[in-house]
C-alpha cells in the first residue's frame, strides 16, 4: 500500500473541501479506493465522504461512507491514534443520515428508534478514549449535545455544551448551540425566562464572532432575531448580565454541606442547575404551574390539577429524601457509629464492608430508582392511559403491547418531545441483542440490591453488579440521582408543553 500517495490524496481532498469545491473533493477522495485494501484507506475515505455527502445533500454517498467506516472499524479501533477519530467520523455519518430524515419530518425519532442511538454510542466511545486534542474533544461533546437536543433532552444537551466549553472556552459552535438550547429552555423557565433569553443572546452573539460555516451563522442569526422579539427594548441585550453568585448565610454546618453538595453535583430539582450564577439555583422549585381543567368535577373526584400535583409532591419528596440519605452518608461531621455499634457481625474474610454509611448509599440508590416507577403513575394518570396501577412500572407504561413494542396511541398523538426525553432515558436502561443501554448497569445494580445482595469491598479487582468497591457504588448512585433529576424536570416540562398546546386547540 502506497501510504505516501494516500496522504497526498487526503491533503488534496481536504484542500478542495475547505475551498467549497465539494465535487472536486469527491473526485479526489474516490481515487483512494484504487490504492488497495487497508483500514487506513477506509478511515480517510469514509471520513471525507461523510462530510462531502452532507454538503452535496447526497444521502446515498453518506450511506456509502458509513458502510466503508463500519467495515474496518474493528481494525481501526485497535490503533489508539486513530480510534477516537474513527468513532467520531462514524457518529457524524449516522447523524447526517438522521438529518436527511429530519428535514423531511421534524417529528422523526419521536418515541421510535433512529440513527441517533448509534450517534450517541460512537460519540461516547470516542470520549471514553480521552483524546488529547482539547479542540477535538470539545467538538465531540458539542455533537453529543446536539444528539441529546434532538431527542428532547435539553438538560443533558446543556451539560454536554458546558463540557465542550470547559475543553475550549471559545468554541463557537458550542457557544452557539448552548445559546439555542437555552432559548428553548427559556420557554419552560417561568419567571426566569428573560434571564435565560438574555444569556442565550450573549452566547450566540459571542459565537457569531468566531469562524463558523454559513449554515451555522444563518441559524444563529435567526435565533438572535427571535430573542429580540421578546424584549420591548432589545438594546439592553447588548449588555451582558451580571450575577451575584450563589451566596447563602447558613450557620448550620450540615445544612451548609448539603447545599454545597447539591450545587457541586447539580442535584437540585431546579431549572437553574445549568447556570448556578445566583441564589435562585438553590432549592427544588420545579412543579406544575397550570392546567386546563373544569372548575367543578361532575362526579366529585379530586380536581386533576391537585391530584397530579399530589403525585408530583410524592415524587419530589422521595427524591429529596433519597438525596438526603446520600449526602448524610458523605458528611463526616456527623458521628454515625452508634447506629450499628451493638450489631454483631461475622468477619467473612473477603474484605466486605458492613457499616451504616454504606447502607445509606444502598438505600439512597434504591429510593432514587423507585422514583422512575412512580413517574409512570403520573404519566398514566395525566394521559388517562387506563393501565391498572398495580401493573405500572417504568418499563411497561409506554406500550399498549409490550411484547410487540406498540406505543400507546395517546402518546404517539401528542408529539411532545419532553415525553420523548423520558422515553429516551427509559431506552438507555434497556438491553437488546444488538443494543445495550448505557444505564443497563444501574438497572442490574438495582435488581441485585432489591432481590439479592450487593457486596461492597475494600478490594475488588473485577467489579460487577453484585461485587464492587465503595467508590463505585457512590458514583453509580450519583449518576442515578442526576438521571432521576432530569426525568422529574422533563416530566414537569412535558405537562407544561402539553397544557400550552391545549390552549391553542
Amino acid at each position: 500500500m502506497d501510504y505516501k500517495k494516500l496522504e497526498e490524496l487526503l491533503e488534496l481532498a481536504e484542500k478542495k473541501y475547505a475551498s467549497g469545491d465539494y465535487k472536486g473533493a469527491l473526485d479526489v477522495t474516490m481515487k483512494m479506493s484504487g490504492l488497495g485494501e487497508d483500514p487506513l484507506i477506509s478511515h480517510y475515505m469514509g471520513g471525507m465522504l461523510v462530510d462531502i455527502g452532507r454538503h452535496l445533500q447526497d444521502e446515498e454517498k453518506v450511506r456509502e461512507a458509513v458502510d466503508i467506516l463500519e467495515k474496518d472499524l474493528e481494525e481501526l479501533v485497535k490503533r489508539k491514534d486513530k480510534a477516537p477519530q474513527a468513532y467520531y467520523n462514524l457518529a457524524n455519518g449516522y447523524y447526517y443520515l438522521y438529518e436527511f430524515k429530519w428535514i423531511k419530518d421534524h417529528y422523526i425519532g419521536y418515541l421510535e428508534p433512529t440513527e441517533l442511538y448509534k450517534v450517541r454510542e460512537y460519540l461516547l466511545k470516542a470520549i471514553e478514549l480521552k483524546p488529547n486534542d482539547e479542540e477535538f474533544l470539545s467538538q465531540i461533546w458539542t455533537n453529543l449535545g446536539n444528539c441529546f437536543d434532538n431527542s428532547g433532552r435539553g438538560v443533558d444537551a446543556l451539560e454536554c455544551y458546558e463540557k465542550a466549553l470547559e475543553c475550549k472556552p471559545d468554541h463557537g459552535m458550542a457557544m452557539g448551540n448552548k445559546g439555542t438550547a437555552l432559548f428553548k429552555y427559556a420557554s419552560v423557565s417561568g419567571r426566569h425566562r428573560e434571564t435565560f433569553l438574555h444569556e442565550a443572546y450573549t452566547l450566540i452573539t459571542e459565537a457569531l464572532k468566531s469562524e463558523l460555516n454559513p449554515g451555522a451563522k444563518k441559524s444563529f442569526q435567526y435565533y438572535l432575531n427571535l430573542i429580540k422579539k421578546y424584549f420591548a427594548d432589545d438594546q439592553k441585550l447588548e449588555t451582558p448580565l451580571k450575577f451575584s453568585g450563589c451566596k447563602t448565610e447558613i450557620t448550620d454546618k450540615f445544612e451548609e454541606f448539603l447545599v454545597n453538595f447539591c450545587l457541586e453535583n447539580k442535584l437540585y430539582l431546579n431549572l437553574c442547575n445549568v447556570c448556578q450564577k445566583c441564589d435562585v439555583a438553590i432549592g427544588d422549585t420545579v412543579g406544575i404551574r397550570s392546567m386546563i381543567v373544569s372548575l367543578k368535577s361532575s362526579n366529585g373526584d379530586i380536581e386533576p390539577f391537585y391530584s397530579l400535583s399530589n403525585f408530583l409532591n410524592h415524587i419530589k419528596m422521595d427524591y429529596v429524601t433519597a438525596r438526603f440519605l446520600l449526602i448524610q452518608s458523605q458528611y463526616k461531621g456527623l458521628e454515625l457509629n452508634f447506629v450499628d455499634r451493638r450489631l454483631k457481625l461475622i468477619d467473612t474474610l473477603d474484605y466486605s464492608l458492613f457499616n451504616i454509611r454504606v447502607q445509606l448509599v444502598k438505600t439512597a440508590f434504591r429510593a432514587f430508582y423507585d422514583i422512575l416507577d412512580k413517574t409512570s403513575i403520573f404519566i398514566n394518570n395525566y394521559l388517562q392511559l387506563g393501565i391498572p396501577e398495580g401493573k405500572l412500572n417504568f418499563r411497561n407504561v409506554w406500550y399498549s403491547d409490550r411484547k410487540q413494542k406498540i406505543i400507546h396511541e395517546k402518546m404517539k398523538r401528542i408529539k411532545n418531545f419532553s415525553l420523548n426525553a423520558i422515553f429516551d432515558i427509559f431506552q438507555e436502561f434497556e438491553s437488546e441483542k444488538k443494543k445495550k443501554g448505557r444505564y443497563k448497569k444501574l438497572r442490574d445494580t438495582r435488581n441485585a440490591l432489591t432481590h439479592r445482595f450487593v457486596n461492597i469491598r475494600l478490594i475488588q479487582e473485577e467489579e460487577d453488579e453484585e461485587n464492587m468497591m465503595e467508590d463505585t457504588l457512590f458514583e453509580q448512585t450519583g449518576e442515578l440521582a442526576r438521571i432521576v433529576r432530569n426525568v422529574i424536570i422533563y416530566l414537569t416540562n412535558f405537562v407544561y408543553l402539553e397544557e400550552k398546546a391545549k390552549k391553542k386547540r
